[in-house]
């Protein structure tokens, strides 16, 4: 990946954490991208998310974003790592 890529995924990824809500007390998650369901930090949404929640996050970093469809999933993995990443180490 070159290094002007790179710097932009880390920003996207910088805003999508800082705009998830996360409730260690409760274990709860809101993400931006799907604020009308809250999930549990044991969700399997990022072992396996559905084609909805897939298809949330597509549109949201999309539309706020301007990423364009084949760099959604490098994003998504991304983000995936640094959720689970703060969730094992909340």
């Amino acid at each position: 990946m070159d290094q002007r890529r790179e710097k932009y995924y880390n920003y996207v990824i910088d805003d999508l954490v800082k705009k998830t809500e996360m409730d260690y007390e409760r274990e709860k998650i809101i993400f931006p991208f799907n604020i009308h369901l809250l999930f549990g930090f044991q969700s399997t949404i990022f072992i396996n998310p559905n084609r909805i929640n897939t298809f949330d996050f597509k549109n949201y970093i999309v539309k706020t974003y301007g990423v364009h469809d084949e760099e959604v999933e490098d994003i998504w993995e991304l983000y995936k790592e640094r959720m689970l990443m703060l969730i094992n180490n909340g």
